[in-house]
C-alpha cells in the first residue's frame, strides 16, 4: 500500500489547497473550541510579537469560517490581502490599457451599428492585439 507524503511547509497556511465545503455541526463545535481557545491564549498575550500576530490572523480565519459555515477562505482574504502581496505595476498598466481599447472598440461597434453605417475600429483591434501579445509575453516572464 503505497502512501502519499504531504508537504506541510509548502504554500501559505491560509490557502486551503481543496474547495471550500459546508462545515458539518462536528466541524462547527470544533471550530468554535479552536476559537475560544485562540481567544484565551490572546487574552493572556505573553507571547513575542510574531507569535500574536499569528494567532490574531488564527482568529479572523475561524470567525470568518464560523460566520460563513464553510471551510477554507473567503474572498476577502484572497491574495491582495497576503502580507508580501507586491502589486505588480507594469501589468496594471497594460489591463488598465487593454480595457480602455475594448471599451473604444466596444463603443465604435455600438456607434456604427446604431447609425447603420460601417465602423472602423481596425487601428484599435491591431494595437488590442499587440498588447494582449505583450501581457502573455510578460506573464510568461513574470510568473507569480
Amino acid at each position: 500500500m503505497a502512501f502519499k507524503i504531504q508537504n506541510f511547509y509548502g504554500g501559505s497556511p491560509l490557502k486551503s489547497s481543496s474547495p471550500d465545503r459546508e462545515l458539518s455541526s462536528g466541524d462547527m463545535k470544533r471550530k468554535q473550541d479552536k476559537l475560544d481557545k485562540t481567544n484565551k491564549r490572546l487574552e493572556n498575550n505573553d507571547f513575542s510579537l510574531k507569535k500574536s500576530n499569528r494567532l490574531e490572523r488564527k482568529r479572523i480565519k475561524t470567525e470568518d469560517q464560523l460566520d460563513r459555515g464553510m471551510s477554507g477562505i473567503s474572498d476577502a482574504a484572497d491574495k491582495k490581502s497576503a502580507p508580501f502581496y507586491m502589486k505588480d505595476e507594469k501589468l496594471d498598466a497594460m489591463m488598465k490599457k487593454k480595457a480602455t481599447l475594448e471599451k473604444r472598440i466596444a463603443d465604435i461597434k455600438a456607434k456604427a451599428a446604431k447609425e447603420n453605417k460601417i465602423g472602423n475600429w481596425d487601428d484599435a483591434s491591431d494595437e488590442l492585439s499587440r498588447l494582449n501579445e505583450r501581457i502573455a509575453e510578460y506573464k510568461s516572464k513574470n510568473p507569480k
